[in-house]
C-alpha cells in the first residue's frame, strides 16, 4: 500500500505536471514562454524571496518569534497572507513586465500550469520519488492525500493566473485583489485545519470543492475568449471583403516585381506551416506588430491547419495591386492556393512596396 501511495503521489506531483507542460508545449508552441515565466515566477518570488525572509530574516525579530511560539493561529494566518501577497503580486509583476502582448486566457493557463507545476515538482514530487527507495516515513493515507492536494493546488494556481491576467488585460485591479484574497483564504484554511487536527480527507474535500470552482472558472473564461476570437475572425473577414470592394483593383503595378511578391508570400506561408505563430506575427510591418498576438493567430488558424495535415505543394499563385482609397497606399496582394494532405487552403497576403507584410488572411 505504501509503494502504491508513493506511485500515486509521484504521478500527481511529478509525472502529471511535467507531462501536461510537455503536451502544452507541443500542441501550442506560443504557450512555452508563459509556461516558463510561470515557473520562474514561483521560483523567484516564493523560493528566492519569501521563504528566505520567513526562515532567515524574520526569526531574528522578537515579535515574529513570539507570534510563532505563542500564537499559532495568528502565525498560520500570517503565512497565508504572505503567500497570497508574494505569489499573486509576483504573477502580476511578471505578466506586466514580460507578457504585455500575451494577455489571453490561454496564456494565463500556461502561466498557471508552469507556476503550479514547478511548485508540485519541487515541494512534493521529488520527495515522493525519493520515498519509493526509502523506508516508510509516513502513512499511505497521508501520502495519497498529498497527491490529491497537489491536483487541487495546480487547478487553483491556473485559475488565479487567469484571474490576474484578466485583471491586467482589462485594467481591473479589483480582480487582482480577489486573487490575493482567494489565495490567502485557501492557505489560511489549510493551515488552520491542520493545526486543529481536522480529518485530512475532510480538508482535501474542501480543497477539491475550491478546485472544482477553479476548473469551472478556467473553462468559462477560455470558452468566452474562444467564442470572442471566432466572432472577431468572422468580423475581420467581412471587413476585409468590404475593404477590397472599396479599393481599386488591377494587375500588379510597376512598383512591384511579380516574382519577388510571390516569393515573399510563399516564404510567409512556409513559415505559417511551421506553426511558429510568434515568428509569423513578427513578419508584420512594425506599425502593425501589435495588431494581433500569437495566441489570437493560433486560435484563428490553428484548428484549420491541424485538420489540413502536412503541406504538400503550392497549387496556384497570382498577384495583383490594391490601392486603398482611404490612405492612397498601393498594396501588392498575393493569392496562394495550397494543397495539404487533407484539404486545400487559400492564403491572401498583403504587402507594401518594401514587401513588408501588412495583412494576411486564410480560408
Amino acid at each position: 500500500m505504501y509503494i502504491a501511495a508513493c506511485i500515486f503521489s509521484v504521478f500527481c506531483s511529478l509525472i502529471l505536471p511535467l507531462g501536461c507542460a510537455l503536451a502544452l508545449c507541443i500542441r501550442k508552441r506560443t504557450l512555452i514562454r508563459p509556461l516558463l515565466l510561470g515557473a520562474a515566477c514561483f521560483t523567484v518570488f516564493q523560493l528566492f524571496i519569501r521563504l528566505p525572509i520567513l526562515q532567515l530574516v524574520l526569526p531574528k525579530m522578537a515579535w515574529f518569534a513570539l507570534m510563532s511560539a505563542a500564537q499559532p493561529l495568528l502565525y498560520c494566518s500570517f503565512l497565508g497572507v504572505t503567500a497570497g501577497l508574494f505569489e499573486e503580486l509576483g504573477r502580476y509583476i511578471v505578466m506586466a513586465l514580460f507578457m504585455k502582448k500575451r494577455l489571453s486566457a490561454a496564456a494565463g493557463i500556461g502561466f498557471g500550469l508552469g507556476h503550479g507545476g514547478i511548485e508540485a515538482v519541487l515541494l512534493v514530487g521529488i520527495n515522493s520519488a525519493a520515498a519509493l527507495f526509502m523506508a516508510p516515513m509516513a502513512e499511505p493515507g497521508m501520502i495519497l492525500a498529498g497527491g490529491v492536494e497537489r491536483l487541487s493546488a495546480m487547478l487553483m494556481h491556473v485559475a488565479w493566473s487567469v484571474l490576474v491576467m484578466k485583471s491586467l488585460r482589462d485594467r481591473k485591479p479589483l480582480l487582482l485583489l480577489w486573487a490575493v484574497l482567494g489565495h490567502t483564504l485557501v492557505d489560511i484554511f489549510a493551515a488552520w485545519a491542520l493545526y486543529m487536527a481536522l480529518p485530512v480527507w475532510g480538508i482535501e474535500a474542501a480543497l477539491m470543492l475550491c478546485a472544482l470552482w477553479a476548473f469551472i472558472f478556467i473553462k468559462k473564461e477560455y470558452e468566452k475568449e474562444k467564442n470572442l476570437k471566432r466572432f472577431t475572425c468572422m468580423a475581420m473577414a467581412a471587413a476585409m471583403a468590404l475593404s477590397l470592394a472599396a479599393c481599386g483593383s488591377a494587375g500588379l503595378s510597376e512598383e512591384y516585381d511579380e516574382a519577388e511578391v510571390l516569393a515573399r508570400a510563399k516564404e510567409l506561408v512556409l513559415l505559417i506551416n511551421t506553426l511558429d505563430y510568434e515568428a509569423v506575427c513578427g513578419q508584420l510591418r512594425e506599425d502593425l506588430s501589435g495588431a494581433i498576438s500569437p495566441e489570437e493567430l493560433e486560435n484563428a488558424w490553428g484548428e484549420s491547419l491541424e485538420k489540413a495535415g502536412a503541406f504538400v505543394e503550392f497549387k496556384s499563385a497570382a498577384a495583383a495591386s490594391q490601392e486603398s482609397k482611404s490612405t492612397g497606399e498601393n498594396y501588392a496582394v498575393a493569392v496562394l492556393v495550397c494543397k495539404y494532405e487533407n484539404a486545400s487552403l487559400t492564403y491572401t497576403i498583403f504587402m507594401d512596396v518594401d514587401l513588408n507584410i501588412v495583412g494576411m488572411y486564410m480560408k
